[in-house]
């Protein structure tokens, strides 16, 4: 065992020492309590089975060390081990855990930052926070401006965009709170999407459209990959949708600038094939499945949206 050998690998790192002190006082609290024998009527045993007197010296100072004696729990713990244990857990769970304990929620408050950080670039590889980072990016982007300085903001953030995807290298970039916690709000609500979507279509044979009878869960990667899918079909919305500021002039200038053909060539042709259809199968089902909601509510311009992509697929014989 790690503990019992000559050479203690865990001292090499501050993670270690503290593991090492929690260790130990997790050690002190066992031995105190060894020597604790309490009989049902009351009676003090020390760890030799000894009835010790009640009105010893010995009894009253045993008494005192049990009933002060800390506690092994979650509570107890150093702060420096609660943060450590909010860095290492995913996003669902850092947000459980926040909300479940008082003293690791006020741990997380003093290290929002570090532990924010910690859990999305937990969660989300490299490429993949760099497709999350790229989303909020592009809602940064100028709106309430005409077609034309939009159609330059989006054509800037394409270079970048295309460029770093093409060089395969992926800055490990440290975020503020600024931008953490909306991107975590929307990782979660991308994890709940992915995993409604496999339920719902990879549960489901394609040739019987009846309900799988070997269907598993989604491993972590396959869920990743919807996860990527998921961000892409929202950067695709965010680049290209059309402005509600716009007026009729503005909105078909934007059209013949960004229809298909021009998406397809500056935008889609940066994916492999299998890429782009990871994000129309993603955003078919998005359509179909909140169509009915959007009307219920009034939105209609995802619904005429919906319409609009499917006339032009029509006549471009698609």
């Amino acid at each position: 065992m790690i503990l019992q050998s000559r050479v203690n690998p865990l001292s090499s790192s501050l993670t270690g020492l503290l593991m090492k002190k929690f260790l130990r006082k997790i050690e002190g609290h066992h031995k105190r309590e060894e020597g604790n024998h309490v009989d049902t009527n009351g009676d003090l045993r020390d760890k030799y089975g000894a009835l010790v007197a009640r009105g010893s010296a010995y009894y009253r100072r045993r008494r005192r060390g049990k009933a002060a004696a800390p506690s092994s729990s979650l509570e107890g713990l150093p702060v420096e081990l609660k943060v450590l244990i909010l860095q290492s857990a995913d996003i669902t769970s850092l947000k459980a855990l926040v909300h479940a304990s008082p003293t690791l929620h006020r741990a997380y408050r003093d290290q929002r930052g570090a532990i924010l950080n910690k859990a999305l670039h937990g969660v989300l590889p490299p490429d993949l926070f760099f497709e999350a980072r790229s989303l909020f990016r592009v809602l940064r982007l100028p709106r309430d401006v005409d077609p034309r300085a939009r159609s330059e903001a989006v054509t800037r953030f394409l270079i970048d965009y295309k460029t770093t995807r093409n060089k395969g290298l992926f800055p490990c970039e440290t975020l503020d709170l600024r931008i953490l916690i909306p991107m975590t709000k929307f990782q979660l609500m991308i994890e709940a999407l992915a995993l409604q979507y496999c339920n719902a279509v990879l549960a489901e044979n394609p040739v019987t459209e009846k309900a799988s009878s070997d269907f598993r869960t989604p491993t972590g990667t396959e869920l990743k990959r919807v996860y990527r899918a998921l961000y892409r079909f929202d950067i695709y919305c965010a680049l290209f949708n059309v402005q509600k500021t716009w007026n009729a002039e503005n909105r078909e200038l934007w059209r013949r600038s960004f229809g298909l053909l021009a998406i397809s060539r500056i935008f889609l042709s940066t994916f492999a094939i299998w890429e782009v259809e990871e994000m129309a199968c993603v955003g078919l089902y998005i359509l179909d499945r909140y169509d009915v909601y959007l009307r219920a509510a009034g939105n209609t311009d995802l619904a005429d949206g919906k319409k609009e992509s499917q006339r032009q697929r029509q006549r471009s014989g698609m």
